[in-house]
């Protein structure tokens, strides 16, 4: 048999195990003769997959039911713990960081969640508690991270209080562990999962804006499934923006500055980048996206423009940035459009 053969009956064989690996994921349960029909495979082919399937712990062979007719039949569960992946949120309580660790399985649920102090902001008690969560969890395939702050490359370009730039988080993590690392900041991933929780439609323009008081805001755009990152990473740094500049000392901020410079920032991006829908994260207020729209109608530069975006209002932040770390590290899985 020459070599083309083979490569072509090979991946035949892979389509037809990932077809039934897709099935049973969205599924839970099913009978071999279920997936063979979902795989378009003879019984005999499906006996052969299932086997395989089952010694890598795949799937799990269930106890026999009786049907109508014929012979009992097996049910096979879908394994979702053959898989896990740790998730890692570092995240300011307080004016300090903190580290909020969770490991998922590969339907998403959490299995373990723990907050860890980060005051020392040092990366290599990250690498440390990376490696200690793996070798609890050896199943673990992926790490994502999300951080306050923006990489260029792998390297942190900018970050909370500058206390993180010059990291390479991939780099450090790899001299303890053999696991593709993904990072991304904070405030994208918010949008990314604020997205995915609602089901708006990838091929909506939607613009997440991230502004706790007392501090820089932090900016992000989604579309078509990818985020508008810029040159170096920069897009979304609003601390850049003419706005912000003689804004450096945020501790000094009264709400009312505060809720003017987030109008200034809705009217901006809605003038150049003209969303289908703004997101704004409340933290630490009461803002309503009532409020905000009778604010922006009584706004001459608003009334000019011609686009009309959603105004959502949202307290989800921290649940949109796990949501969001969960499609960065569950991306490159083919059971992510599954998923998400």
């Amino acid at each position: 048999m020459d070599s083309v053969t083979i490569n072509k009956k090979h991946l035949i064989k892979e389509e037809n195990l990932k077809n039934m690996k897709m099935f049973l994921y969205q599924k839970e349960m099913a009978t071999k003769a279920e997936l063979a029909e979902a795989a378009n495979v003879s019984v005999v082919t499906s006996n052969a997959l299932v086997k395989e399937l089952v010694e890598a712990s795949i799937f799990l062979e269930g106890a026999q039911i009786q049907r109508e007719m014929g012979r009992p039949a097996t049910n096979y569960y879908f394994n979702y713990n053959y898989q896990h992946y740790l998730l890692l949120s570092i995240q300011e309580k307080d004016r300090v960081l903190k580290i909020m660790a969770r490991v998922i399985n590969s339907k998403g649920m959490s299995c373990l969640d723990q907050e860890v102090d980060f005051s020392s902001v040092d990366l290599d008690e990250l690498a440390v508690l990376s490696k200690k969560l793996c070798e609890t969890f050896p199943t673990i395939v992926a790490i994502g991270i999300s951080f306050p702050g923006k990489t260029a490359g792998d390297i942190v370009t900018s970050s909370w209080y500058d206390k993180m730039n010059g990291w390479n988080f991939k780099a450090k993590i790899s001299e303890v562990l053999s696991l593709p690392v993904y990072v991304q900041n904070d405030a994208n991933l918010a949008t990314i999962g604020y997205c995915l929780t609602h089901g708006i439609s990838p091929s909506r323009l939607v613009t997440g804006i991230y502004y706790p008081e007392k501090s820089m805001p932090g900016i992000s755009v989604f579309v078509n499934n990818h985020l508008l990152l810029g040159n170096n990473g920069l897009a979304g740094e609003a601390k850049y923006l003419p706005l912000f500049i003689d804004q450096e000392d945020t501790q000094q901020l009264d709400f009312e500055q505060y809720y003017k410079n987030l109008i200034e920032l809705i009217i901006l991006y809605n003038g150049f980048i003209a969303p289908h829908t703004i997101v704004v994260f409340n933290y630490g207020n009461d803002l309503l996206a009532e409020q905000i729209e009778q604010s922006l109608a009584k706004t001459k530069a608003f009334t000019r423009q011609p686009n009309r975006p959603k105004i959502s209002v949202t307290d989800s932040f921290d649940t949109s940035v796990f949501k969001g770390i969960q499609w960065l590290a569950m991306k490159e899985s083919i059971y992510f459009d599954a998923l998400s």
